[in-house]
């Protein structure tokens, strides 16, 4: 599984078991089983002999008799719009998923989950029965095979597409090596591996395939959809260390009222800077719930070969968002129908007229006609499109006439389109030129904004103060020391969290690993701030990686001459007079600061202190 893929895949994974269980409130009156037999009379029997039915095995004709009978009590429940599910709750409370293949009733897969408190703290314990297995044997918890079923049927469109052109044999062994056992990763690709954090497991007996009840922990009890969101943020942060986001009105309101106003916004900032948070917790909410249909596109997802097709591409890329667009408006169509009636509009119009004409047409003949509000098209990570393919100058030109289109033309289809673009603003630097897609309102500016400002009080702004609030940090940084942190960074969000979650991270293990007192604590936050503040401007320290992207960057042949004027700029006790020539890039890395009086400056003194020392004055 792809890096990226991986971050689409996991929050997908929890979203769906989660959602499960917060909706058990809404399942059908008849499916819960608290009077009655079923799952429970199955549990009944313990798994204490695992003999096959034809050689005597009582346990086994008992068990057959329960699945039997079990089959009846199932009711079906809409998860989501797209996703039907045949559920009951079980006596013990367990929520029980009917995961057998409908075409085939040879075997029959049950997974059930429940939170529990374990181990002093709120887990999800995620569980199953099978039976029979290939040996006609009774067998509990649950395998790959199950977890990969489940999200098969309630969240396919994460799933990756080269696991969906495997055998089921394959796709269960990408499902462990990848997902659920992938130790592998640990040390060759780490932000990949399953953090230990998230998740654990128990191995149960007299199987004949490895299966477990799997454990997650949770922060809450689970119950709301928040709750849902919350989890799932606390996963990301452990397996990704990614940015906690911080709300920043009015910036938040200023760019939902953009896209509707202008049709189109892009957001093009640093990355790290939070532009996918921001689409994801805060606009595409707002959009749905005006009735919008919103669909993303990750372009970091799109298989490598497609960036030398263009015509590949877009078909595939039309077939995308067309598939998960009407899946939710069709409510009561089979998924596959869908697929199926969608590729079969894109063959027949790509045979006629393979051109971005046709795409054209394909949208207002086909797809917004049956859109009955409006059409929101994420495009996150396009950079990738802008960096790697040979044909962003079909694609950002064809965006800009839809935009074009939307703003300006009198076909009420078209109005109904509106178009994000979300793109790291490193690549304009990368292609060695100044390149922009230049469409709709750029939130470049206003999202970079973060007032590090400290007031004559001592006092920290709102930004910060919430941001360290989020950090839910299990000490106390005291005033110094967060001067001492915004004097160093600035107050960039991406910046800050690298730093403030290393500095969790070393801190909670000696916690950990020693019974502490206060006041030893607050010597051991001082003694790791100080030695990460000390080492944060060489190339070991926490910034290794970040460091080493803008040197590449820097060092490209295209950017000799920009490389030499920033050299200037940081060797320099004084603002240096704006160059247009190179302002442009240096500002999309994120190096420097626009002053009064056409003045730029170094963004912060980290980089100043950085690249003071990677880069010799020049002569």
């Amino acid at each position: 599984m792809k890096k990226e893929e991986f971050k689409e895949f996991l929050p997908a994974f929890f979203e769906s078991l989660f959602k499960l269980w917060v909706n058990r409130d809404n399942f059908p009156n008849d499916c819960n089983l608290v009077e009655e037999t079923g799952m429970t009379k199955i549990y009944q029997y313990p798994i204490t002999d695992s003999t096959p039915r034809n050689q005597g095995g009582k346990q086994q004709l008992r068990g057959e008799s329960a699945v039997n009978e079990q089959q009846k009590n199932f009711r079906p429940l809409k998860l989501t719009e797209n996703t039907q599910l045949r559920v009951l709750i079980s006596r013990d409370s367990y929520v029980v998923v009917d995961l057998s293949d409908e075409a085939s009733n040879r075997e029959r897969r049950y997974m059930a989950i429940k939170v529990i408190t374990r181990e002093g703290i709120n887990q999800l314990e995620v569980t199953g029965l099978n039976y029979p297995d290939q040996n006609n044997r009774y067998r509990s918890g649950c395998s790959a095979r199950d977890l990969l079923r489940f999200m098969e049927i309630t969240n396919p469109k994460i799933i990756p597409k080269r696991w969906h052109n495997a055998d089921t044999t394959t796709r269960v062994s990408y499902m462990n090596d990848e997902f659920l056992n992938s130790n592998n990763y640990k040390t060759n690709d780490p932000d990949r591996a399953l953090n230990e954090e998230i998740i654990s497991k128990e191995i149960l007996p007299l199987s004949r395939n490895t299966n477990f009840k799997f454990y997650f922990p949770l922060i809450n009890d689970l119950r709301s959809e928040d709750d849902i969101q919350n989890n799932i943020d606390y996963y990301k942060r452990i397996q990704f260390g990614e940015i906690v986001y911080v709300p920043r009105y009015p910036l938040e309101e200023r760019a939902t009222s953009n896209l509707f106003k202008y049709k189109a916004i892009r957001m093009s900032t640093p990355k790290g800077m939070g532009k996918t948070m921001l689409l994801k917790h805060i606009i595409l909410p707002q959009i749905r719930s005006r009735n919008y249909q919103a669909v993303t596109f990750n372009c970091a997802v799109v298989n490598s070969s497609m960036l030398n097709n263009y015509d590949e591409f877009f078909q595939w890329f039309l077939t995308t968002i067309s598939i998960d667009a009407l899946s939710h408006i069709k409510k009561e169509s089979n998924v596959n129908d869908i697929n199926n009636e969608v590729h079969h509009e894109i063959d027949q119009r790509w045979k006629e007229n393979p051109t971005n004409s046709n795409a054209d047409s394909f949208l207002t003949e086909y797809l917004l006609p049956q859109i009955p509000n409006g059409l929101v098209i994420a495009f996150e990570k396009i950079d990738v499109i802008l960096e790697r393919s040979n044909f962003d100058n079909d694609l950002i030109p064809l965006l800009r006439t839809w935009w074009d289109n939307a703003k300006d033309s009198s076909q009420p289809n078209w109005k109904k389109l509106h178009l994000v673009l979300l793109n790291s603003s490193e690549v304009y630097a990368k292609r060695g030129d100044d390149f922009s897609p230049d469409i709709g309102i750029s939130l470049g500016t206003d999202f970079r904004d973060f007032n590090q400002e400290i007031g004559e009080n001592g006092e920290l702004t709102n930004e910060v103060s919430r941001f360290i609030n989020i950090q839910e940090l299990n000490f106390e940084l005291n005033q110094d020391q967060i001067t001492s942190i915004t004097n160093l960074i600035g107050g960039s969000p991406y910046l800050f969290s690298k730093l403030i979650q290393r500095l969790k991270d070393n801190v909670e293990i000696e916690i950990q690993n020693r019974k502490l007192k206060s006041a030893q604590i607050n010597t051991i936050v001082k003694s790791n701030l100080d030695n990460i503040l000390d080492t944060a401007i060489t190339i070991t320290g926490i910034y290794k990686q970040h460091f080493e992207e803008l040197l590449a960057i820097l060092n490209n042949n295209n950017n000799i001459d920009m490389k030499n004027y920033f050299t200037m700029v940081v060797h320099s006790d004084s603002p240096m007079p704006l160059e247009d020539t190179y302002h442009f890039k240096l500002n999309s890395l994120g190096l420097i600061n626009y002053l009064e009086n056409n003045l730029i400056s170094v963004k912060n003194e980290l980089y100043r202190l950085f690249f003071r020392s990677v880069l010799p004055p020049l002569d």
